[in-house]
């Protein structure tokens, strides 16, 4: 969803940036901002990849086709522009999950509750004033 907008910032190229003091461009590796962003990235990498598990492959295949990206050889190969949006549906999947089963007991006690009020005849008191919120 979010990855066709901001698919251009991502791309953007840029002039390489020159060394004031002898002229010479200097390549993109030896920057000291990206040599930082590559080493913070790597832990942040890690704990994704650590959460989205076997089971989080396909949102990341699916986000891949959607950055019209070939699949990559290696976890590390994966960009985060599309690492990053696969650990959040990874993690919405499971709270979705724990959500749903933290319901069901609650719903599973309203309907016993329901079904004792009507058997004792207590047709007055509706269940739906008992029910859940």
């Amino acid at each position: 969803a979010i990855q066709p907008y901001l698919n251009h910032e991502f791309d953007k190229e840029v002039r390489d940036p020159v060394d004031p003091v002898t002229g010479e461009e200097i390549s993109e590796d030896e920057l000291p901002f990206n040599i930082m962003i590559t080493r913070a990235v790597r832990p942040i990498r890690a704990f994704m990849w650590s959460q989205i598990g076997v089971e989080g492959e396909e949102e990341v295949a699916l986000l891949m086709v959607m950055a019209g990206l070939d699949k990559p050889d290696t976890p590390a190969d994966v960009p985060l522009r599309v690492l990053a949006p696969a650990f959040m549906l990874s993690e919405l999947q499971k709270a979705f999950i724990m959500g749903f089963l933290l319901f069901l007991p609650f719903l599973v006690i309203d309907i016993v509750i329901a079904s004792v009020i009507l058997s004792m005849g207590m047709f007055t008191l509706s269940p739906v004033l008992i029910s859940l919120p």
